[in-house]
């Protein structure tokens, strides 16, 4: 139960959102799907002065336009699950039940940077950008720029995460693969590889280290000494140790890289 007094609004479309949370700042706390946002005031770690409900806004929306496609922060996994790509095969792949499913975003899931969350290792892989929205203008800013360190994105004060910005795959090979101890777990790592016409590759890992990082190679044999090179600062938390982390995560890289070659 949520015991602290806070501000509801839900505004009635995205300028109004946008003028809002320039209002409050940081006492602001967007919802989107709220599978992490109401979990957090219920126990307290979270204590807002105002929730903005984005439910109005017009963020839940999938188009393709201009060689990419166009992802509403708001845009359930259950709604990703019908696209092809890697961002299907990805929400395809979750599985915190079918209420997760339906509710949970990709914008709130990039937005709230769990380095063992899904999502942000499948963004770096396909080099999305970040769109970003203040009363003063948008600006786009790149997956790997975005997750600065846990929990902590380049969101500044005053700003929203409206949309994300995916390349057109057309060409494109993918496969996607994470550990997990169990059914209802946080995964300990996370891999999204993207296979070229030319044989390249390019495989981000996530959870292992506080930010999802990437790295390319031209044979999947180079993929263990690239991931090696690449982790240097291995993420602990309760769930797994950093150097249990660095062991796993060019394992499961070559998992994610093995399954795009061969698709």
């Amino acid at each position: 139960m949520i015991t602290c007094p806070f501000a509801l609004h839900v505004p009635a479309d995205l300028g109004d959102a946008l003028e809002l949370i320039g209002r409050y700042g940081n006492a602001a706390r967007p919802l989107s799907g709220g599978t992490v946002l109401l979990p957090e005031m219920s126990r307290g770690t979270i204590v807002p002065d105002a929730v903005v409900d984005l439910a109005h806004c017009g963020l839940n929306t999938v188009r393709r336009e201009h060689g990419h496609l166009s992802v509403g922060a708001t845009v359930t996994y259950r709604q990703l699950e019908r696209e092809d790509g890697l961002l299907g095969k990805f929400a395809r792949s979750i599985t915190g039940g079918p209420q997760i499913r339906n509710r949970a975003t990709i914008g709130g899931s990039a937005a709230w940077a769990n380095p063992s969350s899904d999502v942000p290792a499948v963004l770096v892989a396909l080099k999305s950008l970040m769109v970003m929205a203040s009363t003063s203008g948008e600006r786009r800013v790149p997956a790997e720029e975005f997750f600065i360190r846990a929990f902590h994105t380049a969101v500044a004060p005053g700003e929203l995460l409206i949309s994300i910005e995916v390349p057109d795959d057309h060409g494109m090979r993918y496969g996607y693969n994470k550990l997990k101890f169990g059914e209802s777990s946080w995964p300990i790592v996370t891999a999204a590889a993207v296979v070229h016409d030319d044989g390249n590759a390019r495989v981000a890992i996530g959870g292992a280290t506080p930010t999802p990082f990437a790295v390319e190679v031209n044979d999947r044999d180079e993929l263990p000494a690239a991931v090696a090179a690449a982790l240097i600062d291995p993420w602990s938390d309760i769930l797994a140790d950093g150097d249990y982390r660095r062991q796993v995560a060019a394992v499961i890289a070559r998992r994610a890289a093995d399954e795009a070659y061969l698709s």
